[in-house]
């Protein structure tokens, strides 16, 4: 067990440098991080451990683990992080990985059981070569800034933190796959500057939960920061075989914001039943642009609710149209 005596000052846990280290079957709770590996560790292995206390009941106040280095394996860890009765009032990321300047290579995260009320679960920024699968990921609905918390985030840092690196133009996320995850409520974000990506066989519950819930598609596309230049854009990203289901009367499967290259959308399901498109945005697809983002849009299953806007249930182009 990694505990402190203080409730103000908290150490980090476990800072991890060297060679092929196992990190198993430890409790992490009064801390700021839980593990840091920014000493680049090369093979590290982190497996059963837990980090499940709240923050005001002695759990941990930053990360529970950062990442960089190679060759790392997270493995059927427990980490709940934030307050689930006030979501967003404090805490940060489960796992993150770096990005200015260092950065992550071969990286595995399967069978967690991630909770989180705050940042996101899984933030993969700048690096290459990550699998993710099998994770168990809840969150909630954010009244603070009409979102969600405990999100699956790939892309390297944007918005203006991102800024600061001095080489933000070529900063890349490539290589990953995230299939086979479990979410009750938070999305998968794929950010402007990801390259070769495929999210495959997720399946996503959304609550009844309030006017913000659009704004929490299943699926989150940011194509693009015109800050960051026309070539670090969502490259080559493939979406299939996803489940999403609401029985709110908002929502939204996919969400792309400004544009993309080579998007494929196919064989994904869209279960909302009580959806009224138009309302708040809402619609399965909803498109700030044209079509020109996407290769493929291919054999979606898409809900036919009774209230329509002019016959049509996704937006593109300003429009609302019907599937075809």
């Amino acid at each position: 067990i990694f505990d402190s005596v203080s409730t103000t000052t908290r150490p980090s846990g476990i800072q991890v440098g060297g060679t092929n280290i196992a990190i198993r079957n430890s409790e992490f709770r009064r801390l700021n991080y839980g593990i840091n590996t920014e000493l680049n560790p090369k093979g590290l292995l982190v497996q059963d451990n837990s980090a499940t206390l709240s923050h005001e009941g002695g759990g941990l106040g930053a990360y529970f683990i950062w990442i960089q280095g190679e060759d790392i394996a997270i493995l059927g860890n427990k980490a709940y992080l934030g307050d689930p009765k006030n979501p967003g009032s404090g805490g940060s990321h489960t796992i993150r990985t770096s990005g200015i300047p260092a950065i992550f290579s071969r990286l595995l995260i399967a069978n967690n059981d991630f909770k989180n009320y705050d940042r996101t679960s899984i933030n993969i920024q700048e690096g290459s070569y990550a699998y993710i699968a099998n994770n168990k990921v809840n969150g909630a609905i954010r009244p603070d800034n009409d979102d969600c918390a405990g999100h699956v985030q790939i892309g390297p840092l944007g918005k203006d933190d991102g800024l600061h690196d001095p080489n933000y133009q070529n900063a890349r996320t490539s290589w990953v796959v995230v299939e086979d995850n479990r979410l009750y409520v938070p999305a998968i974000h794929v950010r402007h500057g990801a390259e070769h990506v495929i999210v495959r066989n997720n399946e996503r519950r959304a609550p009844i939960g309030g006017t913000n819930v659009p704004s929490c598609a299943a699926i989150f596309v940011e194509g693009k920061d015109s800050r960051y230049g026309e070539t670090r854009t969502v490259f080559d990203l493939r979406i299939k075989n996803n489940i999403a289901t609401t029985d709110d009367d908002k929502g939204r499967f996919l969400k792309l914001e400004s544009t993309g290259s080579k998007i494929v959308l196919e064989n994904n399901v869209f279960i909302a039943p009580n959806i009224k498109v138009g309302e708040y945005s809402s619609a399965p697809v909803y498109i700030d642009g044209d079509l020109s983002s996407f290769s493929s849009i291919n054999n979606n299953t898409w809900p036919d609710p009774s209230i329509k806007v002019e016959g049509g249930i996704n937006y593109f182009a300003g429009n609302y149209v019907a599937p075809s």
